[in-house]
């Protein structure tokens, strides 16, 4: 065997430090829960629409291998519970042989492999180690002179974290972990995942989630140890990627199943086969991961990921679209898609790989973004290892001459640079890979995101009368590639039903042809049978992480349906929550007390919040009648005047309109004596 490390005269025996790792060791406890909306948050569910089911890859035929910490009242506790339905038809090696059940280990693989919640059910065989034994005699054979041997998984996940201690034997220790780890990933192509710590602190775990070759994942929410890394290298961000769950315990294995889905589809394609690699994958990842949750996403020329949120929420839609586009080699006299992706080596010692690209006029980017990942190389027989410096540019271009320098990435401690570019112009752009030695391997990847506007003419107030016509809904798309066909989610809100309040339904998304840069949507407010009728509501909004923000400032459409005009009059002088008060808003409640209700305040164009029974029409009189003569207040209000007569009252009489349109005149012969009687009256039809 060849010399890996010299361990045995400096250090404490193996099972000395096997010990410590279990004494020290930091295990997270979780119960699965079934959270799958993160099927439709990262895109899975708008793929499926896209490509079909029977299309989409599901890591058949590919080993993979999950990693657990055994749990501290039951050493041997770190299998997966065989049995459930989740893992049918699932053969796994169980390493120690000794190994029983954990549910945190069922949990994780749920999310994994599992046939429901996972992205990827394909895979049937499955080798399940225990840490402690991964570390030591099943993979890493850390201090000792053999080389990690990876059994042949493709993708390891970690669905655990440990700390150890900061004295120099220990820190030396897990600088020798993570050569290993990084070794297995760059000798043996082996994608490996790991999570943070639940708890939002700086001190992130020692392992195993500080490594160079692997991706270190968090939760969207922000609830995961970030900061930067202290050992086998310090100053660099952690964690690199953000799921949409709750815990990094599931939000690893969702990542772990997505770089097997990527890698399944890549192996699918002869075309597509360099995307295997576990560079590409992470690029895919980190370079098509979404930021539209966190406005205060931020990085700098030498800092490439967030300091809480790394790269963002990995988008399996969009690092699919991304792979499936193709590779796209450098070149000085042609130019690539807006998105796509390249695994490649650096050129001579100075030298710069370019990669021309076009936003076309009136089709600005709404995040154009790109991810430069590479190895951290390890010499087997020294025990070290070497990080080679990269830097990735965006510049501005002339034909096929790079100008000015647009953006940055230059971290002196990273095997990342990120660039995340809003708004990027109209306009010819050059990514410039650039390095200081030759024959260094690189993925890049480089994504420019659709994104769609959503606007009306329609105002905010529908009458339900079909005085305004339909209302049209305008879809215009921009970004990405308008070659491809674009399918927008929509978001339906509010407590107005299709088919009573407005028709036809709208549908679960919008779909843009390919070369179709907009696209519309007719509904109609539906006549309510009671004009009187509450009012209600009907929000439209995009899926956000194709919107840009529409008319309102929530980011969503927003129409008011009412009944007849009485109910616009409502909107307009009574607040939401009088609004849900019959006691306020009532057709018969006289929240002023004037002696007006409601419907003829209305009626009169009154203001029901003030007194006014004095701006009613005014009674004339003659020697032989008298009655009312007005005209009603213009707009239509869909009121029907009228007046009636008395002379008990208690038995009523209507009065005739003797009125020419538009006014109104209602008026009986002088009473032969005092007691006649004469009133108005409002109805709506």
């Amino acid at each position: 065997m060849q010399s890996f490390c010299k361990y045995r005269k400096t250090q404490a025996p193996r099972w000395a430090l096997l010990l410590s790792l279990m004494l020290n060791g930091m295990g997270a406890r979780w119960t699965v829960a079934a959270e799958l909306e993160y099927h439709t948050t990262v895109g899975l569910k708008r793929l499926r629409a896209e490509i079909g089911e029977v299309a989409l890859p599901t890591g058949a035929g590919m080993l993979i291998a999950q990693v657990e910490r055994s749990e501290s009242e039951l050493p041997t506790a770190f299998t997966p519970l065989a049995t459930i339905p989740d893992f049918a038809d699932k053969s796994f090696t169980i390493l120690p042989a000794n190994g029983t059940l954990s549910w945190h280990a069922t949990g994780v693989g749920a999310a994994y492999y599992g046939l429901r919640e996972s992205f990827t059910p394909g895979p049937s065989l499955i080798q399940s180690y225990e840490a402690i034994h991964w570390m030591l005699d099943g993979v890493l054979h850390f201090g000792t002179d053999t080389l990690p041997e990876g059994a042949g998984a493709v993708v390891v996940n970690h669905s655990w974290i440990m700390d150890l201690g900061t004295t120099p034997a220990f820190l030396e220790l897990i600088d020798d972990i993570y050569r290993r780890v990084d070794y297995l990933a760059d000798h043996e192509g082996v994608f490996i995942a790991t999570g943070m710590n639940n708890i939002n602190t700086p001190d992130i775990p020692q392992l195993l989630g500080q490594g160079y070759n692997m991706v270190t994942v968090g939760v969207s929410s922000g609830d995961h140890s970030a900061g930067f890394t202290t050992v086998a290298g310090e100053g660099r961000v952690k964690p690199d990627i953000l799921a949409p769950v709750r815990v990094t315990s599931v939000a690893t294995p969702l990542v772990s199943s997505a770089a097997l889905f990527l890698r399944s589809a890549a192996a699918a394609e002869p075309a597509l086969a360099p995307a295997t690699d576990p560079r590409v994958v992470k690029a895919l990842l980190l370079g098509s991961a979404s930021k539209y949750k966190f406005p205060g996403w931020a990085q700098t020329g030498t800092r490439p990921l967030d300091m809480l949120w790394g790269a963002g929420e990995f988008n399996l839609y969009n690092a699919h679209r991304v792979l499936t586009t193709g590779r796209q080699p450098a070149s000085v006299t042609a130019a690539v898609p807006a998105r796509g992706w390249d695994f490649a080596e650096t050129s001579a010692a100075g030298g710069e790989r370019t990669y021309f690209f076009e936003i076309p006029p009136g089709n600005s980017a709404h995040r154009f973004t790109a991810a430069l990942v590479w190895h951290r190389a390890v010499n087997a027989q020294q025990g070290t290892a070497h990080l080679a410096n990269l830097a990735l540019e965006v510049r501005s271009a002339e034909a096929f001459t790079p100008g000015a320098v647009v953006a940055r990435s230059d971290s002196p401690v990273d095997n990342v640079e990120l660039l995340s570019l809003a708004g990027l112009a109209p306009g010819r752009y050059v990514l410039v890979v650039s390095a200081q030695e030759a024959d260094v391997p690189y993925a890049l990847v480089w994504f420019s995101a659709p994104t769609v506007s959503l606007a009306t003419i329609a105002p905010a107030r529908l009458v339900r009368d079909n005085s305004a016509g339909p209302v049209i809904l305008t879809f215009t798309r921009a970004g990405g590639d308008p070659a491809l066909q674009l399918r927008v989610p929509l978001v339906v809100g509010g407590d107005a039903v299709a088919g009573e309040h407005y028709a036809p339904a709208l549908p679960a998304e919008v779909v843009f042809a390919p070369h179709e840069s907009t696209a519309s949507i007719e509904l109609s407010p539906l006549a309510a049978a009671d004009p009187l009728a509450k009012d209600v509501e009907l929000n439209v909004a995009l899926a956000p992480d194709f919107a840009s923000a529409p008319s309102a400032a929530s980011g969503e459409l927003v129409f008011t349906l009412h009944a007849r005009p009485y109910g616009v009059w409502r909107a307009e002088h009574f607040t939401a929550a009088e609004r849900a008060d019959p006691a306020i808003v009532g057709t018969t409640a006289d929240p002023d007390g004037d002696g007006l209700c409601n419907l003829l305040e209305y009626a009169f164009a009154l203001d029901p919040k003030r007194m006014s029974a004095g701006q009613l029409p005014q009674p004339f009189s003659s020697a032989d009648a008298f009655g009312y003569q007005f005209t009603p207040p213009a707009g239509n209000r869909g009121i029907i005047y009228g007046a009636e007569w008395s002379d008990d009252l208690s038995e009523w009489h209507p009065v005739t309109n003797t009125g020419t349109a538009p006014q109104h005149t209602f008026s009986i012969p002088a009473p032969g004596n005092p007691g006649r009687f004469l009133r108005l009256k409002a109805t709506v039809p």
